[in-house]
């Protein structure tokens, strides 16, 4: 699924690592601004601090808005289960500027307009 690029107004694209334990999702946060969030079920690293603004689950998701930094997500919902396509090993996925990889330490997102990224493992996070 290299290169794919739906129409802005297409559903989400959801997929997930080959492990089953990190689930992503690239959508149009809005018209031309591709956005992504990767989910993990199981992780030995330790989030910052939860804001005292959130009252969802910490800790476990980070999000990328195109032009934007990464960033740990609040969130309330999940990205795990319904048809989510696995994204091999090597294998991209790509919505406007954003382009998501998976390898097997992990899944990382990157921001080509910008330079802005996350990645996410069972071990660690880092987001920039």
């Amino acid at each position: 699924m290299v290169g794919y690029a739906p129409q802005a107004n297409a559903a989400p694209l959801l997929f997930q690592s080959p492990s089953g334990n990190i689930g992503c999702q690239l959508y149009w946060f809005e018209p031309n601004t591709a956005s992504a969030g990767c989910e993990i079920r199981d992780h030995t690293f330790s989030a910052r601090p939860r804001p005292s603004n959130c009252e969802g689950a910490w800790g476990d998701s980070v999000g990328l808005v195109q032009g934007e930094p990464a960033k740990l997500d609040c969130h309330s919902g999940t990205l795990f289960g319904g048809s989510a396509a696995t994204l091999p090993y090597g294998a991209t996925q790509t919505l406007g500027a954003i382009t998501c990889t998976s390898e097997p330490a992990g899944m990382t997102c990157k921001d080509s307009s910008a330079g802005h990224f996350f990645y996410l493992s069972r071990d660690s996070y880092n987001v920039g």
